[in-house]
């Protein structure tokens, strides 16, 4: 045996892993395996290459084993590979083999490198000195007639010399001396769950070498049984001429026959058994990856299978995606959409759900950067064989590659979603699932932006009307424009706390009257939604419970106010700062006012969203900022703002009077009701509505059946009902 010495920076990656604490040393195995797999698959390419001159090649089945023992601490990884030289031997484990191990080094020294993943940085053969305190590993190459022996229990050195008594044909046999408190590693189990998890899709077998168990005939105690054995011999040659005379003779009775041989079964003695230990090698990666096979080779049990694998889910996937990418990346993927959606898909904590794969090897399930927030819930699998092996997570990250499988992934995602949207039953079921994630996408990806948009379902007020407000009642964006009336020009929308809320909001009483379709939006997220998506297909979207509604063929708000300053002018000076503006309506039928907000900042409804917040602070600039200014708008056709008018026009000269004050303030409170927004007084309110109660009962009246009777835009405010608004206010 020859001695050589370590090159510097492998003597310092030698000490760094020996003396480091790391919480990873699993890779170590999938990193032997893969080296491996790379010697495997250059013997395949020299014999394909060559041709019928590669004789010296086809030595074998091209496969992996492993052994190993726990009571001697010793585990043994062997290929029949391409194998090494001596010199081979010498430059490829005592040199740096790869240029990320001095990257590795360098950033260990400058603190920027997480040494819990060793094994993923380059250092290869390396990291089996996290497990072992001597390596030994054997190989004969395949055109060699010798084989040679590297040694090394990272002192420094390493020898190298002829080993005579090998019985290697062809390939590498690596030997791991555990250290004591490493003996987990030899044994079938440990050895199993590595390889399931890291190398399970192996190109080539990998056979473990496992014990079994079976039963045997116990002959140790035959000699004692000869003279026994005899006399039994003699029994039974005289119990055959006596069934041999009988059958001749033809008197015999075949039942009497019978009831002999039980007579001999019963009187011999049972066989002894004994259990006995026994070794054989179990293939363990008889699976093919499914994701390398052809789309249309797969069946939807098998990709029931697999999903069920990943996911642990108990029901077939709602959707699947299946493909192969060509181009400036290359990688095959599938995907899935489960039925049903997890708990705590919106939780803080990341999701591992897509395994990435590099050659048929698992790399990791935490590369945060293959699918964005908004497509936590799906499962899958990306094998790119352009990706290096050995890289850390961080620098997984930031490689272009991954920016470009992630493209591709979103982009079939989409495709994936419009297969399900053919299938109106099966998008209603997902989209009750996943509505959030498709809007979290309109918000988050710009890019993408239209093509989830395509994806959206609402309510309208058609819709709902014509079936209930279920999901099946949804129609998309561009169901909605097809049936836009001519001469509209937007898209109109409102957002309430629920569908009900909405549909009945006085904000679209006009546009329902005149026939025009509203989307009935509930969700809190349609809220954070429409903040950016302002148009589609070229029209542009309209809040109805924002200032400046446009209505087709109805008057503008300024030839609206100039027939009515007086009231205008009354009521804004009543609430004063209350309100920013005051404006006869629009927008309204039968409600006598409403309350909206201007173009900026929030709408009712969001504000009640942003107040609900549990972690709100309640004195935050920014929230006090995005409060919307509310703006009050008064129906002139109502027969109470009508009332109302008549009076300011008859008792208001220098001063407004009390009842007059009361009345506005009271259609005031409840416009910001029935407009989605929260009293500031609600106890005082509520004080003011049981006062017109005991009013309005007076003389015995029966309230409840007047209440069914009449609607209250037709009835005047009784006399003695303003005297006592005028005690409480």
């Amino acid at each position: 045996m020859e001695t050589f010495a370590f090159q510097a920076e492998i003597n310092q990656l030698l000490s760094l892993i020996i003396n480091a604490f790391y919480s990873n040393k699993d890779v170590f195995l999938r990193e032997l395996i893969s080296n491996a797999v790379d010697a495997l698959d250059k013997v395949r390419y020299e014999t394909l290459s060559k041709g019928s001159a590669a004789s010296e090649l086809e030595t074998g089945e091209l496969a992996m084993r492993i052994s190993g023992d726990k009571d001697a601490l010793k585990l043994i990884i062997e290929d029949t590979g391409i194998g090494m030289t001596r010199d081979e031997l010498v430059k490829n484990l005592g040199t740096i083999a790869h240029s990320g191990t001095r990257n590795f080094i360098e950033a260990v020294k400058a603190g920027n490198a997480d040494v819990s993943l060793i094994g993923q940085f380059g250092v290869g053969f390396y990291s089996a000195f996290l497990v072992a305190d001597r390596v030994e590993v054997v190989s004969k190459h395949a055109v060699c007639q010798d084989a040679y022996k590297w040694e090394s229990n990272a002192g420094g050195s390493f020898q190298v010399g002829e080993d005579s008594d090998s019985d290697i044909a062809r390939g590498t046999r690596i030997i791991l001396h555990l250290k004591e408190d490493m003996g987990e590693y030899a044994e079938e189990q440990k050895i199993r769950e590595i390889i399931k998890k890291h190398s399970e899709f192996s190109t080539f077998p990998i056979y473990l070498n496992v014990k079994r168990t079976r039963e045997e005939e116990d002959t140790d105690e035959e000699d004692n049984k000869d003279t026994n054995d005899n006399e039994d011999t003699k029994d039974n040659e005289d119990t055959k001429d006596t069934k041999e005379d009988k059958e001749a003779d033809g008197d015999g009775n075949i039942e009497e026959i019978q009831e002999e041989d039980n007579n001999n079964k019963e009187n011999e003695k049972p066989k002894k058994m004994r259990t006995v230990e026994y070794f054989e090698y179990e293939h363990l990666n008889k699976i093919r990856p499914l994701w390398m096979r052809k789309p249309d080779e797969v069946s939807a049990e098998d990709h029931a299978a697999l999903f069920k694998s990943l996911s642990s889910d108990w029901e077939a996937p709602l959707g699947v995606k299946h493909f192969e990418v060509d181009g400036s990346v290359q990688f095959r993927a599938v995907l899935y959409v489960p039925k049903n959606s997890p708990v705590e898909m919106f939780q803080q904590k990341k999701k591992k759900n897509i395994k990435l794969y590099v050659k048929k090897v698992f790399v990791t399930d935490d590369a945060d950067q293959l699918v964005p927030d908004y497509l936590n819930f799906i499962h899958g699998i990306v094998d790119s064989d352009d990706l290096p092996l050995n890289v850390s997570r961080e620098m997984l990250q930031q490689n272009k590659i991954m920016g470009n499988i992630r493209k591709n992934l979103i982009k079939k995602c989409i495709e994936m979603f419009r297969d399900i949207s053919e299938d109106k039953d099966k998008y209603v079921h997902f989209y009750k699932k996943y509505s959030k994630n498709i809007k979290l996408a309109v918000h988050d990806d710009s890019a993408n932006r239209d093509k989830f948009t395509d994806l959206l379902r609402f309510h309208t007020t058609k819709t709902v009307l014509e079936e209930d407000d279920s999901m099946k009642s949804m129609c998309s964006l561009s169901d909605y424009v097809s049936r836009m009336k001519d001469g509209q020009e937007s898209i109109y929308f409102v957002t309430a706390d629920s569908v009900d809320s909405a549909r009945n909001s006085p904000c679209i009483e006009k546009l329902t009257k005149l026939g025009y379709e509203v989307i009935l939006m509930a969700d809190p997220m349609d809220e954070y939604l429409m903040q950016v998506l302002s148009e589609y297909h070229e029209k542009r979207f309209a809040c109805c419970s924002r200032a400046g509604l446009t209505i087709p063929g109805e008057k503008t708000l300024e030839e609206l106010d100039k027939d009515h300053e007086k009231i205008i002018k009354v009521v804004k000076e009543i609430l004063g700062d209350k309100v920013h503006r005051v404006h006869m309506s629009n927008r309204l039928v039968q409600s006598p006012c409403v309350m909206v907000t201007d173009s900026y900042g929030w709408t009712a409804n969001m504000e009640r969203i942003v107040k609900a917040q549990a972690l709100r602070d309640s004195d935050d600039f920014m929230s006090q900022y995005m409060v919307g200014k509310r703006i009050f708008e008064i129906n002139a056709d109502s027969d109470i703002v009508k009332s109302i008018e008549s009076r300011i026009d008859s008792e208001c000269k220098d001063v407004i009077s009390q009842p007059i004050r009361n009345l506005i303030g009271m259609i005031y409170k409840t416009a910001l009701i029935s407009s989605g927004f929260s009293l500031d007084d609600q106890i005082g309110y509520a004080h003011k509505v049981f006062s017109m109660i005991r009013a309005g009962m007076s003389g015995n009246e029966d309230i409840e059946g007047n209440e069914m009777q009449s609607k209250p835009e037709h009835v005047d405010m009784p006399a003695d009902e303003e005297s006592m608004m005028e005690q409480v206010d």
